[in-house]
């Protein structure tokens, strides 16, 4: 994740809240490295997984962006994924999130709406290939 130039006052966080895989709770402290460098906050997650045929992993993260620095988020996967699903809640007014697929040949579908709060879950059930994903733009509200 981008820091501002300066890097005294970024504001840029990362935090793993949990993570699952195959609906077990994994104690992530031993495969997760934080480190900050001048010019980036750099989050690996290193898991060896093996033995079975799938794998459903879901974590919960939390992220503070300094958005003059990082005004996007880029995701895209590593390994072939059937049924991928995205579920981001924002708690801001003063921000939006716009999404949009990158390298996909069929669309995410919209899986619903909750409240007031601003959220956005989407569907794919198609089979992702590696580099395709993801990318949400994040845009202040005057």
């Amino acid at each position: 994740i981008p820091l501002d130039e300066n890097g005294v006052n970024d504001i840029t966080k990362y935090e793993l809240k949990e993570i699952y895989v195959n609906g077990r709770k994994i104690d992530f402290s031993k495969y997760l490295t934080i480190e900050k460098t001048d010019k980036l906050l750099e989050v690996k997650f290193e898991l060896k997984v093996q033995g079975e045929k799938r794998y459903e992993i879901k974590k919960k993260e939390e992220k503070i962006y300094n958005l003059n620095v990082n005004p996007y988020k880029k995701h895209t996967l590593q390994y072939f994924t059937k049924n991928f699903e995205l579920d981001i809640e924002i708690d801001s007014e003063n921000l939006d999130i716009i999404f949009s697929e990158l390298g996909t040949s069929k669309v995410f579908k919209d899986v619903d709406s909750v409240g007031k709060s601003k959220r956005i879950r989407k569907k794919n059930s198609e089979i992702l290939f590696p580099k395709q994903g993801f990318i949400l733009f994040y845009k202040k509200n005057p």
